[in-house]
């Protein structure tokens, strides 16, 4: 494990090197990992990784888990809080001063009084501490309130448990917000010249949209005059020298809006299209993975690109884009910082504001997870999960009499899902919410009274009709799990493992729902396509899947073989869709909607088929994005009647790539069956995300 961590640290060293934005902060926290481990400070596997630290503290964690050593709850004063020393209790730290001070009599009804009026924000889980602490001497529940504070007393001088004081706008209902109107402001500030605004004013009159916002994001990316011709010479900034917040965002937005293949005068491989489009394939985030080489190509392209639009003639007349984003971050600023919006329109009244400022402000939007989803606020399962914790914590808190023990506990659980989980190994669990001392302090919730059910089952159909394509990503997951909770259900969800670092175990929760799955699907399309066993008795779980992986011709050893076996673990389980189904009784309504579903699982992978990828590794993971999104449409296909299930096959059979996929699904919709090859009479072959399918796809594998 700490090889990883190694290997990170080199990474964002050598990002830093070729100027990468944030590279430097990463390098930092990589560095603190290694250093913790070698220290014997940091354990990594552990749910207690930093030594002598609770499982409750909230530990700064980096990508795949890791831990770097820092509590985040230990932080420096702000300047109010400094200022309140002036009256606090002594003590042996200023932060234990502070904590005191809301302890002592006078404290206790200052901090009440906010709570009693709502105006307090809880960024992390431990501010609630304290917080609550005074609430339970306020309801006449003092033993409880002192267990609570002898819990956290051997921290009382480092962490901080007590609340930003602010005025906060409370969401109600079931809705919910993917950014407050403070990090909107934020991202409207950002909106300047030249690098966003003048290369989208310059290329609106000549090229078509796609290729307008290409350049534009791209544009975003220079630091300083953009790029262009001068006598045949290129001038001005480099591209990939800046990153805003948003880009990944954006370029996210950018490739998923691309109507299939590139045709015309932008399909010529060495056109300036086609270069910006490559480049942008191999830049999730940053441009870690480019070469100088291909950076300046980059530049070129878009000296070439603004170059010519300048001698095209005059700009359009009107305000600029950034001209119209201060007008909408002033309109904001008259709002709640922390809050957000009912409405867009009146913020936008009179501005005619284009189309991606207008998309900003919408993130700041207050309005059921259907609506934002339709609206194209919310664009993925992640971004879905996200915010579920919005509406989970109004669920969590309904059975607490206490209006002030209520909204702590709601503030609360809405901050604690903003924690990042740690790399657990030997099966352990991540640390859940109720195992915070201050959360344990509030009554167990009641039986549900349909309220949770419901949700819950609202939640589901909304991310299977929006993201039928796409796997429940682990925050969807973790939500659902939730809500399964609070409903009084016990659904065996299982998460997505990381091939890198999966350490060869699976939890019990597999292995139920594995024989949810082939109990619920025996006999259907799924079921034939993917050989599921009828009964699973005393089978092993991991053997099953590590023999099937094998069977299916996956490589002997390497990441590879552990994704194999990974994604058999996700063919038998259905990776949630059947566990889901059957413990929310789904079966009837998935019937109706399985037509559309499938639709539009088997249209995305039509679409992401003709994108061509820059190199093997795009397109090994292009393949198996494919792979799964054909294991979701072979699901709900499951539920559709016979016809329909031919009908939907056909959406593949105009792309030539896909005979031998389609010729697969024909046999066994027929009633055939694989060989132990995964072959067919016809020349059909199973499809999977981690098997070598280059003698198919050779042009997509990079062969």
């Amino acid at each position: 494990m700490s090889g990883y961590a190694y290997g990170q640290w080199l990474r964002a060293l050598a990002s830093l090197g070729a100027g990468s934005r944030g590279a430097a902060a990463k390098a930092r926290k990589w560095r603190a990992v290694l250093d913790g481990v070698n220290a014997g400070q940091v354990t990594v596997g552990s749910r207690t990784p930093v030594a002598g630290v609770p499982a409750w503290v909230t530990v700064e964690v980096v990508h795949a888990g890791f831990a770097t050593g820092r509590l985040l709850a230990e932080r420096p004063l702000t300047a109010d809080e400094v200022a309140k020393l002036r009256s606090a209790t002594p003590g042996s730290t200023d932060r234990e001063r502070l904590n005191l001070h809301y302890l002592s009599d006078a404290g206790q009804v200052e901090l009440l009084d906010a709570l009693k009026s709502g105006q307090y924000r809880i960024d992390l889980s431990e501010e609630a501490a304290i917080p609550v602490a005074v609430a339970l001497f306020a309801a006449g529940r003092d033993k409880q309130a002192f267990d609570l504070l002898e819990e956290i007393w051997p921290w009382i001088h480092r962490l901080k448990f007590t609340p930003t004081f602010t005025e906060v706008a409370v969401l109600s209902g079931d809705a919910v917000r993917v950014r407050s109107v403070r990090e909107v402001i934020t991202t409207l500030e950002r909106v300047t010249v030249p690098q966003q605004i003048t290369a989208m004013r310059e290329t609106v009159t000549v090229w078509n949209p796609r290729y307008d916002a290409l350049v534009a994001l791209w544009a975003q990316t220079v630091n300083g005059p953009l790029p262009r011709l001068d006598g045949g010479e290129v001038v001005g900034g480099w591209p990939c020298t800046r990153w805003p917040d948003d880009w990944a965002e954006q370029r996210s937005q950018w490739l998923a809006d691309l109507p299939g293949a590139v045709t015309g005068k932008h399909a010529h491989p060495k056109g300036n299209f086609a270069r910006l489009h490559e480049a942008l394939l191999l830049c999730p985030r940053d441009s870690a993975d480019l070469s100088p080489r291909q950076v300046g190509w980059i530049r070129r392209a878009l000296a070439n690109a603004l170059t010519k639009v300048r001698s095209a003639g005059a700009l359009p007349e009107g305000p600029s884009y950034a001209e119209i984003a201060a007008t909408l971050a002033t309109r904001l600023r008259e709002l709640r910082p922390y809050g957000g919006i009912p409405a867009v329109e009146p913020v936008t009244a009179h501005l005619d504001p284009p189309a991606h400022l207008v998309a900003k402000l919408t993130k700041a939007l207050e309005a059921p997870a259907a609506e934002l989803v339709h609206r194209g606020v919310i664009t993925s399962g992640e971004t879905l999960g996200a915010v579920l914790p919005q509406r989970t914590s109004r669920l969590a808190a309904r059975h607490i009499a206490d209006p002030v023990l209520a909204a702590l506990h709601e503030r609360t659980y809405t901050a604690f899902r903003e924690r990042r989980g740690l790399l657990l190994l030997n099966l352990a669990r991540q640390v859940q919410f109720d195992e915070l001392p201050w959360v344990g302090a509030n009554p167990a919730p009641g039986t549900d009274d349909g309220s949770a059910r419901g949700v819950l089952r609202d939640t589901v159909r909304l991310a299977l009709t929006a993201f039928p394509h796409t796997i429940t990503p682990n925050p969807l997951v973790t939500e659902l799990r939730a809500m399964a909770d609070l409903a009084d259900l016990d659904p065996p969800l299982v998460h997505e493992l990381a091939a890198d670092i999966f350490t060869g175990e699976f939890t019990s929760a597999s292995r139920r729902a594995a024989a949810t799955a082939s109990r619920l699907l025996r006999g259907t399309l799924y079921a034939n396509y993917y050989d599921l066993p009828d009964e699973w008795d005393n089978a092993d779980f991991t053997t099953v899947c590590s023999d099937r992986a094998v069977a299916a011709g996956a490589p002997t050893r390497g990441v590879a073989r552990t994704g194999a076996q990974l994604e058999q673990a996700q063919i038998l389980t259905t990776h949630n869709l059947a566990v889901l189904v059957d413990t929310l009784d789904l079966a009837d309504w998935l019937a109706e909607a399985a037509p559309d579903l499938a639709g539009t699982a088997l249209d995305w992978i039509a679409r992401r088929a003709t994108q061509r990828p820059p190199n093997r590794h795009a397109a090994l993971v292009q393949v198996k994005n494919i792979a799964y999104a054909l294991r979701q449409a072979l699901f709900f296909l499951s539920y559709c009647p016979p016809d329909h299930r031919r009908a939907h096959v056909h959406r593949l059979a105009a792309n030539p790539d896909f005979t031998h996929v389609v010729r697969g699904l024909e046999h066994v919709i027929a009633g055939g069956r694989f060989d132990s090859a995964g072959t067919t009479p016809n020349g059909g072959q199973r499809l999977l995300g981690w098997v070598d399918h280059r003698a198919y796809w050779p042009h997509i594998t990079g062969t």
